[in-house]
């Protein structure tokens, strides 16, 4: 019996103003110097845990956001790289199109000048009276 109660003793050394500083905080508590003691080392090893946990937590977290943003991050990639293929396959068919059609790819191959539609130019000077209109409502407001 003697050597168990004995194996559940701990005892650690300190200076006189330690001992007193503890002596006062035992008994500003109400408790004995082994019984602070054992609840302030108590209480440290709960905090250290604690903090251990969230510690580990934190880096769970991290993991998880990395690992999550990395698969989204690659779903993007793919569908930029889906959309890039049909952005080009398209323009070579549409080019691929145009020499099958013989129709001019430049400026220079144009052999006939392009002239406007007589509706198109009355639209234009229909637009150009509207914002002239617009404009002299701007410069007299008080009218």
């Amino acid at each position: 019996m003697n050597e168990n109660k004995n194996s559940n003793i701990v005892a650690f050394r300190l200076d006189l103003n330690k001992k007193k500083l503890l002596q006062e905080m035992a008994e500003k508590n109400n408790m004995k110097v082994s019984e602070y003691c054992k609840n302030v080392l108590l209480d440290y090893m709960d905090q250290t845990m604690l903090l251990d946990t969230q510690k580990k937590l934190v880096e769970l977290i991290t993991e998880t956001v990395q690992n999550a943003n990395e698969k989204q991050f690659y779903k993007i990639l793919t569908m930029l790289n889906k959309n890039n293929i049909g952005i080009e396959t398209i323009i070579l068919q549409n080019d691929m199109t145009y020499k099958y059609f013989d129709i001019p790819q430049t400026r220079a191959e144009l052999n006939t000048h392009l002239v406007n539609h007589p509706i198109t130019e009355v639209a234009r000077e229909q637009v150009l009276k509207n914002i002239r209109e617009l404009r002299s409502k701007k410069d007299y407001p008080d009218e």
